[in-house]
């Protein structure tokens, strides 16, 4: 059971992962110009920030989820959101300004940035709080009066899903060997699917529970 809250910990993480923002913009950046093992410093200090961001969400989870359970509509919404943006990422076109981490530039620390990059991302947040909802629901209960055990391996299980998305990311731009805006449109293209096929899904599960 315990290995459950582990693999819950790296699936949601990684789906949180996945959109690029600017610290997967980042390590492609770094990855293309310093070599993977600079660009995986910052994948460590992004790790924490990951953590520090669930943690946060995970103390208003209770109140969002008890909100949710008295008014169903807001199911049908995400459903049409996650429909939305699928559609969006598919037609979506790479920014002409996809250095827009360089006005993050730590300089010294790697870790201290990728910690950053990944902490000031409002978006993730909102990601959580209605990922721990959702993970309450349908798969295990976490909480913040959850077992101490129970917290660790499932918060190690954020660390390692933050970490290898990036590593992944580090790894496929050095094999892709393009610039980021070439990245930029493949990881778009295969968000739109994911985002699709998961809105199809969670509405097809509410008209079964319906």
């Amino acid at each position: 059971m315990i290995i459950l809250y582990l693999f819950v910990g790296v699936l949601a993480t990684i789906l949180s992962a996945i959109p690029l923002g600017a610290v997967n913009i980042s390590v492609i950046q770094t990855t293309l110009k310093s070599g993977e093992k600079t660009a995986f410093k910052i994948a460590l200090g992004a790790g924490f920030g990951e953590i520090l961001l669930a943690l946060l969400a995970l103390n208003f989870n209770m109140m969002i989820a008890s909100f949710f359970e008295r008014n169903m509509w807001l199911h049908l919404t995400i459903i049409l959101l996650f429909f939305i943006a699928g559609i969006y990422f598919l037609v979506k076109k790479p920014s002409k300004n996809d250095d827009r981490s360089h006005w993050y530039d730590m300089g010294t620390s790697k870790y201290l940035k990728g910690f950053v990059l990944s902490l000031l991302n409002p978006p993730v947040m909102i990601y959580w709080l209605v990922a721990f909802s959702i993970i309450n629901k349908h798969l295990i209960m976490i909480t913040s009066n959850s077992s101490p055990l129970d917290l660790l391996v499932f918060f190690i299980g954020v660390y390692l899903g933050k970490v290898l998305t990036l590593y992944g990311y580090s790894k496929w731009s050095n094999t892709v060997k393009g610039d980021t805006k070439t990245v930029q449109k493949k990881v778009s293209r295969f968000l739109g699917v994911v985002l699709l096929g998961l809105a199809i899904f969670q509405g097809i599960k509410f008209l079964v529970n319906s």
